[in-house]
């Protein structure tokens, strides 16, 4: 009796960060920091109307948006959700990103387990236009 059975909303605790993404979360900004004099924005929400996603950061100006995309990759098999999330970039320029003249790019902020992801990484990539840059922040 007197028991609430209701889900309530826990903001402090939305969401869970493991150690080495947090830490690469933190590099990538204070690299924002000295890279770029205009604002730094967290976690933006691109809507297209018929696609939404949101970014870790993006840099904007009155003619463009930069994007940045900061992953982890622990393991080799991580380069298949890399590829994952760059599909998920690409449908959101193909619903109505240029279409709305804006001048879009991604780029990714990345930990590499060895290089011989690298070159797996490179090839995988090329076939993404958006796709302007990668970083190798690691530790």
């Amino acid at each position: 009796m007197g028991q609430n059975n209701e889900l309530s909303d826990a903001p402090s605790e939305r969401v869970l960060l493991l150690d080495d993404h947090k830490k690469l979360l933190d590099k990538t900004f204070a690299w924002l920091q000295k890279t770029y004099s205009s604002t730094i924005h967290t976690n933006r929400i691109l809507d297209t109307g018929w696609y939404k996603m949101s970014f870790d950061f993006t840099v904007t100006d009155e003619l463009f948006m930069k994007c940045f995309g900061v992953r982890v990759l622990r393991k080799p098999q991580d380069i298949k959700l890399l590829r994952r999330y760059l599909d998920e970039v690409q449908h959101l320029v193909d619903s109505g990103v240029k279409d709305n003249g804006i001048l879009f790019s991604l780029s990714l902020i990345l930990t590499i387990p060895s290089d011989l992801c690298k070159k797996d990484i490179f090839n995988m990539t090329t076939s993404y236009s958006f796709l302007e840059k990668i970083e190798y922040l690691n530790d």
